[in-house]
């Protein structure tokens, strides 16, 4: 089963108004800083999760209808 941790999702809404107070507006971090580098260091199943996670991550920004 799924569960949300509301700690963790305060914690980070926190921080992100913590960023956007400091430096006057919201600054996205590079995606390099996120994606893999070195994938040699990784197991085929944390490759396999990662590629995973991400294609669902970006999947499910998309609109259900394709007109927006």
């Amino acid at each position: 089963s799924v569960t949300v941790n509301q700690a963790k999702i305060d914690e980070f809404i926190q921080e992100m108004d913590a960023k956007v107070a400091e430096s006057g507006a919201f600054v996205f971090d590079k995606w390099s800083d996120w994606h893999l580098r070195d994938i040699g260091k990784y197991t085929v199943e944390q490759l396999t999760a990662y590629v995973f996670v991400t294609d669902a991550m970006n999947f499910c920004f998309w609109p259900d209808n394709p007109s927006g």
